[in-house]
């Protein structure tokens, strides 16, 4: 993915004259690298919470107060480093 830098040639050269050479040999400094993959198959996660109380005055200064709650995560996903999947040539 190239990012239009508003040149007038970006769609015929989005590159801007530096050669694939000049790429691989580190003399050109590139963007951060970020890769974002979603399957085709993805369901997001959700979560249930839910909760109840109850309070009691017992007298003039004490009290009682009693609280439950509960809470459930559905299709609880984690995040996948790609660069822990680099297998480096032999």
């Amino acid at each position: 993915m190239f990012t239009n830098n508003a040149r007038q040639d970006f769609v015929t050269n989005p590159f801007g004259g530096i050669t694939e050479d000049q790429i691989l040999s580190g003399e050109v400094k590139l963007p951060a690298q970020t890769v974002r993959s979603v399957a085709p198959d993805f369901k997001a996660a959700y979560s249930w919470q839910s909760s109840i109380g109850f309070q009691k005055q017992i007298g003039d200064v004490t009290g009682i107060d009693v609280d439950l709650t509960h809470s459930v995560t559905y299709r609880d996903t984690r995040t996948i480093d790609v660069n822990m999947f680099y297998v480096a040539p032999a």
